[in-house]
């Protein structure tokens, strides 16, 4: 939220300045924000997180209110995100042009399961890979498909390559980092006669680890909309979805993991 009031987004931010940037803020407690004059904010105390029953529009809610000097209020949103990747705002959510698009019906092999997927891929004698590819550039070419995957991809990368060249202390009781170290051993390891079968496997665990790391100590990461289901910032879902006019915006597939602080 910090990052978000500094002018950040998700997708775009280098986690480096972002660290800077909000050092800087901790130590100077003043804040520029984007149509207003300089504020003087602390952000240990400016931002209070009201827990409370889940809002009546729907279950995955979030208000977010700003108030001036006096306590008067000076800014309120509600915010939803519906399913499918999609963020509403309370009044798009309530608005008449909402309607709810079985996106099944526009994917070329709408399978729910992997038998009924082993059953299309027979049929059309296409790899899994082909159909999912089919289902994802409906409503998009193929060049803003392949542009969204290399953006993708190129975030993950980005991550394992910081995750595996920074040290320090993770917080939260997680100590030292030691991607790092490891990561150091392997490659001392590379052209050695010793080298054991089983390396492959310690190099994607060095890389899930930096993963980890960089996802607990604050880095940007790509992350699943929901359990497990592949990260995308693509606007379509492979469920039933809540589709809009072009206000609808999707969630942002790549994020900035804002580390807990321990408790005092």
């Amino acid at each position: 939220m910090v990052l978000g009031l500094l002018g950040f987004r998700p997708d775009t931010l280098d986690p480096d300045e972002a660290v800077r940037r909000e050092a800087a803020l901790r130590a100077n407690a003043w804040i520029d924000v984007a149509g207003l004059p300089r504020i003087r904010f602390n952000a240990e105390t400016g931002i209070v997180f009201d827990y409370g029953p889940p809002l009546p529009g729907h279950a995955n809610g979030m208000i977010l209110r700003a108030f001036d000097a006096e306590g008067a209020p000076y800014f309120t949103e509600a915010y939803y995100l519906i399913g499918g990747g999609f963020v509403l705002t309370a009044e798009e959510l309530s608005g008449d042009d909402i309607k709810a698009v079985d996106a099944s019906v526009l994917r070329p092999y709408p399978f729910g399961s992997a038998a009924e997927m082993l059953v299309m891929g027979a049929a059309s004698r296409r790899s899994i890979a082909a159909m999912k590819r089919a289902n994802k550039t409906v409503g998009r070419g193929d060049a803003e498909l392949d542009a969204g995957l290399n953006r993708i991809w190129a975030v993950m990368d980005a991550c394992i390559n910081r995750g595996l060249a920074t040290e320090g202390t993770l917080l939260g009781g997680l100590n030292v980092r030691r991607a790092r170290r490891i990561h150091q051993a392997l490659l001392a390891e590379r052209g050695s006669n010793t080298v054991q079968p089983h390396v492959a496997s310690d190099w994607l665990s060095v890389y899930a680890m930096a993963i980890n790391e960089e996802h607990t100590g604050g880095g940007r990461v790509v992350t699943a909309l929901t359990n497990g289901r592949p990260a995308s910032s693509l606007r379509s879902s492979d469920t039933t979805a809540a589709t809009a006019s072009a206000r609808t915006k999707p969630v942002f597939a790549i994020s900035f993991c804002r580390p807990r602080r321990s408790a005092a």
